[in-house]
């Protein structure tokens, strides 16, 4: 079993949680002020959960339970090759195929606009325009014939030229993308968490005695997360900081 972060958290005196953690009150206070879900706990005793839980929620922090088996069942994303809107809804082509989203369903959408502001991260977006780990993107969960569908929209791969508006300048982006799924679906839920994260690459091999590897708990590029990640689903192992963001973000909205 999973205990989730959910920020916003409530303001408190975050002493009392130090021992939950097993950190210094500073590391716990930063732990607070990340804005991104994340894995905080993991333990099959779900007495120690409970405890940790009225603890948590005593010092004004967030936090929801999830079933690893939940986590794992969060499918992996489609990536959508064109999108437009119409009088129905939102039509979704992604290869041969294609899926009308209705306006009248309920969906989920998760906007990701990493900041690359310089350093290795700038370098490779450079090199790679469409770098998964720091690819700007909306991620669309949809039930289809109660199945959970995830659809992908990444920037750069995606053609918006059926969401050009004379009346508005410019080109369509990510972002108009974002306020059109908004507008057009009244049971959405849109949630922006992901706009302005600073992305944490995986661990490599070279990364060992990084400052990374020494992140407290199951932050992302830890070798303690990486672990966990792949003792829950090999679908799991290499997936990305924003990624598995994404995932997280969905199971607290649901």
């Amino acid at each position: 079993m999973l205990i989730v972060s959910n920020p916003p958290h409530r303001p408190g005196d975050r002493s009392a949680a130090v021992w939950c953690f097993d950190i210094s009150p500073m590391e716990v206070a930063a732990k607070a002020a990340y804005a991104i879900p994340e894995i905080w706990f993991a333990d099959s005793d779900r007495g120690v959960l409970a405890e940790i839980s009225k603890v948590l929620d005593a010092v004004g922090l967030s936090t929801l339970w999830v079933r690893e088996e939940e986590a794992a069942a969060v499918p992996a994303p489609t990536t959508v090759d064109r999108v437009e809107f119409d009088d129905r809804g939102l039509m979704l082509e992604y290869g041969a195929s294609q899926m009308l989203v209705r306006r009248t369903i309920p969906v989920i959408a998760v906007v990701c606009r990493p900041s690359v502001s310089g350093g290795r991260e700038a370098m490779s977006a450079a090199a790679e325009p469409h770098d998964p780990e720091i690819a700007s993107f909306v991620d669309l969960y949809v039930r289809d014939a109660g199945a959970l569908r995830r659809f992908s929209v990444m920037q750069g791969l995606v053609d918006f030229s059926a969401l050009h508006d004379p009346e508005r300048q410019g080109s369509a982006t990510m972002d108009t993308f974002a306020e059109l799924c908004e507008q057009g679906f009244p049971r959405a839920r849109i949630d922006r968490r992901l706009v302005g994260t600073r992305v944490r690459r995986r661990r490599i091999p070279t990364d060992l005695r990084s400052a990374a590897e020494r992140r407290a708990g199951f932050s992302f590029g830890t070798k303690r997360l990486q672990s966990l990640l792949e003792s829950i689903s090999p679908d799991l192992a290499n997936v990305t900081q924003n990624d598995f963001a994404s995932r997280l973000i969905y199971l607290t909205l649901r």
